[in-house]
């Protein structure tokens, strides 16, 4: 895993911002509640896990 595939944490009065960049675009993994202090491979873990969905959506027709 190189420094650039490890996605951003930002954390702030309990709050999270986890930003991953995919072929130079950034995208938001997570923004809500604090994730506490995760490690460079828990941050990936959780940005390869994420599908992209968006939740209480529902699929488009």
């Amino acid at each position: 895993m190189t420094h650039e595939d490890v996605p951003v944490l930002l954390r702030r009065g309990g709050a999270s911002l986890l930003l991953a960049v995919d072929e130079n675009v950034p995208r938001i993994v997570h923004w809500g509640s604090d994730l506490g202090e995760l490690t460079p491979p828990e941050r990936a873990a959780i940005a390869r896990a994420d599908d992209g969905g968006i939740a209480g959506r529902s699929p488009m027709p």
